[in-house]
């Protein structure tokens, strides 16, 4: 059946070929365009880049196709085909800003930010009114701990679009920890806003800001906000954050762990390390010390000390399920499955009404060592948890698929990929369960939408 459905992809491309060559010379190349645009909006990245590949073709003077095909590029994680495009725009069109926009997402990707801020500029300063390289550009500032220059573009995307949901989110997690009323102001204005995800985001920052502060580890709002601020991808900003407060505090054990954590993902392992050692030799017994130096060893690939370190944490705190959870992950890591499994079900037992630990149980035993019966059980009880969950879904799916049960997996296949239309892993799955029952042009839809989002 999968080679009947690969013969009728190929087939289907061999047509698509024979009739392009009439089609470079009746479509009219802003059809072309168009069309394209409208393909690439619904994320259909395949057929899009057919129709920008032909605009090129037929007409070469034209930096758009090179840019767009760029941009998808960038969307399917193919940075050296995203620089090749980019690059013939900008030699067609040297001062085409999204050109240079993209080239610099590319040099942003690689690490050198310094480019990636000169590229940035010189888009904007082309095109003064692209909120998406402003954003883009405050983004990097806030990564790279220049605050002020990032609240400067963010707040110039305001004088123009008073309602722009990622500049008051941004501005919001900026001011959170020195200007709280300021900051509610812009988050209850992002949550209202239509990104759902940057909606949640601003919400868990907005709760944060509301809770009265006391909790036993002493860590203080400004810790939880650290957290919250790493969670959400801006580590330095974590930084920048505790090393304030320990300023001011230099005796807070629990944002001196933190720290490490945050130095950890902001690139600075030896500095992690160096806060999180001093950390436990100062107080032997506290558990998120050894917590995050196991983390800190487990990547740099010292596992054996990393499960020393969570042993540790746990004979401290053996209530925390995350580190039961990391304790499973690390053996994963060793090869020792059988002693993975049951940390895994430890976490488990300890947190069952958190379906985080049952995704990870069934992931377990879906992609590691299969086992169709064990890992329904607790895809099962993810899914029971948290229904609107695609990842929960998709693993529901496979495992039925696994056991036998093919008209279940593409029911809860479906609803995972209609939780989450960029799902890629979830299109693959459903492409195999569909060629499977032999629906021919669902599987090749499928598998097809799985390419799109993830080349």
């Amino acid at each position: 059946m999968k080679l009947t459905v690969l013969a009728t992809a190929l087939s289907t491309s061999v047509l698509l070929a024979l009739c392009s060559a009439s089609a470079r010379i009746s479509v009219p190349p802003l059809i072309l365009l168009r069309q394209g645009q409208a393909l690439q909006t619904a994320k259909e990245y395949s057929k899009a880049l057919e129709n920008y590949g032909q605009l090129a073709d037929l007409r070469g003077d034209w930096s758009e196709p090179h840019t767009l095909m760029g941009e998808i590029y960038v969307q399917q994680g193919r940075w050296e085909e995203a620089y090749a495009e980019f690059s013939l725009a900008r030699e067609i069109e040297p001062r085409d800003p999204r050109a240079l926009y993209g080239l610099g997402q590319v040099a942003h990707y690689g690490g050198e930010t310094g480019k990636a801020a000169l590229l940035w500029t010189s888009a904007l300063s082309l095109d003064p009114t692209d909120t998406q390289v402003r954003c883009s550009l405050a983004r990097l500032y806030m990564e790279t701990s220049r605050l002020d220059l990032a609240q400067q573009h963010l707040r110039r995307i305001l004088l123009s679009e008073g309602q722009h949901q990622e500049a008051h989110y941004l501005l919001g997690l900026v001011a959170a920890a020195d200007a709280p009323f300021s900051a509610v102001r812009h988050l209850q204005t992002a949550v209202q806003g239509e990104d759902q995800q940057l909606s949640s985001k601003a919400r868990s920052i907005l709760d944060l800001l509301a809770e009265d502060g006391t909790e036993e580890s002493q860590a203080g709002p400004i810790g939880r906000l650290a957290l919250a601020s790493l969670e959400q991808g801006f580590p330095n900003l974590a930084v920048e954050w505790l090393q304030e407060l320990l300023a001011d505090e230099p005796g807070n054990q629990r944002a001196q762990a933190y720290l490490g954590y945050a130095l950890l993902s902001s690139g600075q392992p030896v500095r992690a390390l160096e806060t999180l050692r001093a950390v436990t030799r100062s107080d032997p017994k506290d558990p998120l010390g050894h917590y995050f130096l196991g983390v800190v060893h487990r990547s740099q690939g010292y596992l054996p000390t990393a499960l020393w370190d969570f042993k540790r944490s746990l004979r401290l705190d053996p209530a925390n399920a995350a580190t039961y959870a990391e304790m499973a992950d690390t053996l994963r890591r060793m090869a020792d499955y059988t002693a993975a499994e049951e940390w895994y079900r430890a976490a488990c037992t300890v947190a069952p009404g958190e379906p985080g630990f049952w995704v990870l149980l069934a992931q377990f035993h879906v992609d590691v060592v299969p086992d169709e019966e064990k890992g329904l059980v607790a895809a099962t009880k993810a899914v029971s948890l948290r229904p609107e969950d695609p990842v929960a879904q998709d693993l529901l799916g496979w495992a039925l698929y696994l056991g036998g049960d093919l008209a279940g997996a593409k029911t809860a296949l479906e609803r995972a990929i209609s939780l989450d239309a960029g799902f890629a892993r979830g299109y693959y799955h459903l492409g195999v369960v569909s060629c499977e029952l032999g629906d021919e042009d669902r599987a090749t839809w499928a598998y097809r939408r799985a390419v799109d989002l993830d080349a």
